[in-house]
């Protein structure tokens, strides 16, 4: 689920999309999410490659 009020819907993530990677690291699994978002700093920009169901692939920046 996406936090309607949360930085993931800021960044134009939606329900149902499948976070592939975030600053060129795969993610394959939710511990790989945390241990990526957890060596971000806050102020630092995170990018992520999303697979969004019948559409493909879409990139997508946000600050933390």
């Amino acid at each position: 689920a996406v936090d309607s009020e949360g930085k993931g819907a800021e960044a134009g993530v939606q329900a149902g999309d499948i976070i592939k990677e975030i600053n060129n690291q795969k993610i394959n699994t939710v511990k790989d999410y945390s241990i990526r978002l957890q060596k971000i700093k806050v102020g630092e920009t995170i990018k992520m490659l999303i697979q969004r169901p019948h559409e493909g692939f879409v990139v997508t920046e946000i600050k933390k």
